[in-house]
């Protein structure tokens, strides 16, 4: 049965369970759409049951992404509309324990490194930009400004090459970086006919990427041989705003979008199970790493929701 949870007058943005406790879920998001007003953080708990608010950070600018620590179970960052960072460490619930400064414009998208021999913040930003910062030193390491767009939506590092990143923006193209290069983009792929939203990596598969944009459609792509998606998936009504692999089955993916639907997939672009318990742009989703099968998602309607899609149990 899922699992609602109010998040007014807040919309949601994004939501990520915790890589160390599967019974905690962070979330973000911004009042008025994010056009104006204040964001927050919150962090859930259902430890013990059940779900419930355990820690709340209210912003001065609306909150748009965040991501947990792979090194420490009680730090987390996230991405404002202002183009600050914050570091945020659940023991301290005064205010950001740090700041990351150096966009210029709304951050859409911020990841730390899934490898422990690295503990680097990935970020994408409003201003043509991705980023990588040391969170320790709280200073930006590398810029990469060759995106043609300003508009930026994603970057996600590679769960397989340490340093290596991919990232999708406005000017349609899906970029590949290998940021210890001396030129890091190896490959610019014209992924979509509209701007991309989104991106994942496989955590299955070295050369498998996803990418999801405003033509509606979910593409696959092997990044050895990128002249053509490997399958398309379509379906979605309106713009994809979001994708992930599923963590525990290299075959399956779900995806949300401003169509109110968060949608479940196989790798080969079939189309398996469709979840409608929203009534305005789903922003985002995330899979538990602990609990196979289980999705959170988050939406502009003042809610988030934590289940379990039926799709997902037999896949």
């Amino acid at each position: 049965m899922a699992v609602r949870l109010s998040t007014s007058p807040y919309h949601g943005y994004a939501v990520q369970f915790s890589p160390f406790n599967g019974s905690t879920l962070a979330l973000v998001g911004a009042q008025n759409y994010g056009i104006a007003g204040s964001g927050v953080l919150i962090v859930y708990s259902q430890d013990p049951p059940p779900w419930r608010e355990v820690f709340k950070l209210p912003w001065t600018d609306g909150l748009f992404d965040v991501t947990w620590s792979e090194a420490n179970d009680n730090v987390l960052a996230a991405g404002g509309g202002d183009g600050r960072i914050l570091l945020v460490d659940l023991r301290n619930d005064k205010g950001p324990v740090g700041t990351l400064q150096g966009h210029t414009a709304e951050l859409a998208s911020v990841q730390w490194s899934t490898s422990r021999m690295e503990h680097l913040l990935l970020s994408a930003a409003w201003d043509k930009s991705v980023r990588v910062w040391d969170p320790v030193t709280q200073q930006c390491v590398s810029v990469f400004p060759d995106h043609t767009s300003p508009f930026v939506y994603k970057a996600i590092w590679s769960p397989h090459q340490p340093g290596t990143f991919i990232s999708v923006a406005g000017d349609h193209t899906l970029r590949l970086w290998d940021a210890n290069q001396p030129i890091p983009c190896c490959m610019v792929v014209p992924a979509h006919s509209s701007e991309v939203l989104t991106c994942d990596w496989s955590k299955y598969e070295e050369f498998v990427v996803v990418t999801g944009g405003v033509d509606r459609l979910i593409k696959f792509w092997d990044l050895r041989n990128a002249t053509a998606p490997v399958c398309v998936a379509s379906g979605h009504g309106q713009a994809v705003k979001n994708v992930k692999f599923n963590p525990h089955n290299s075959s399956t993916l779900v995806s949300c979008s401003y169509d109110f639907s968060v949608r479940t997939w196989t790798t080969s672009a079939t189309p398996l199970e469709t979840i409608g318990h929203h009534t305005e742009f789903t922003y985002g989703v995330d899979l538990n790493l602990h609990f196979p099968g289980e999705v959170a998602d988050c939406s502009w309607d003042g809610s988030a929701f934590i289940y379990k899609p039926s799709s997902l149990q037999t896949h």
